[in-house]
């Protein structure tokens, strides 16, 4: 089995855009602030909550997370591919409600 790497980002106080990245694999997770420069990390199997580092019992991990992370953050961003719709997929949307 192939278990993918994950990547998300997040602003919580919706104050600056995507200041926390992080990157998942398997049972661990990496949060990442781009603000701050602090990087903890989380077992999941034994902290699914994230509350506590994990950094000094797992450091080859948590580099190895950050340096998959640190490759993410510097690809360049990709434009949105513009998408256009049969009348049909429109009504449909508007039949669900998501749009008018």
């Amino acid at each position: 089995m192939i278990f993918p790497i994950l990547f998300g980002e997040a602003d919580h106080n919706n104050t600056i855009h995507d200041v926390t990245r992080s990157v998942r694999y398997k049972g661990f997770k990496l949060r990442f602030n781009r603000n701050t420069g602090e990087a903890v990390l989380h077992d999941l199997s034994s902290d699914p909550g994230e509350r506590e580092d994990a950094s000094a019992r797992f450091a080859d991990g948590r580099e190895q997370l950050m340096k998959e992370l640190v490759a993410f953050m510097e690809k360049p961003e990709r434009e949105t591919p513009t998408l256009t719709l049969t009348p049909e997929e429109l009504e449909r949307l508007r039949s669900l409600g998501y749009t008018q």
